[in-house]
């Protein structure tokens, strides 16, 4: 039986003992932005993920120095909690990090907005970083 049809059973079975059935992906949202880090942390624009099923950051470190990247959390998109209180990780010149919402490798809690903050790892020490955000809903 073909995933559709198989999809389609369970969504019948599901109305008939009186479940809501969601729908299927209906929408994509790409962001990207490019940031110098500085000795102070500093956010990227605030993310409404409040009806997001899946969503992801991706960090690139385009520099030559070594940038500590944080996740954060808020209910109101004027107060920030980092997602644990501690760094998540240091972007190292030319690599890549991933972070997700996907079985909550990353983000284990609900909040409306996510974020993600960053700032050199050494004082004086700047780096650019290209940041994507990307959500399934």
């Amino acid at each position: 039986m073909s995933k559709r049809r198989h999809n389609r059973k369970q969504n019948r079975v599901r109305q008939e003992q009186g479940e809501p059935v969601l729908p299927l992906t209906t929408s994509f949202t790409d962001f990207s932005q490019t940031v110098t880090t500085t000795d102070t942390l500093t956010g990227i624009a605030a993310q409404n993920v409040s009806l997001i099923g899946k969503f992801a950051f991706f960090v690139e470190n385009l520099g030559n120095n070594n940038a500590n990247v944080y996740c954060e959390l808020s209910p109101d998109n004027t107060h920030w909690f980092m997602v644990n209180g501690v760094q998540l990780e240091t972007a190292a010149p030319n690599n890549n990090i991933i972070l997700n919402n996907y079985y909550n490798q990353v983000w284990p809690m609900f909040a409306h907005y996510a974020r993600i903050t960053y700032q050199s790892s050494t004082a004086g020490n700047s780096t650019q970083l290209l940041i994507y955000y990307q959500a399934q809903s």
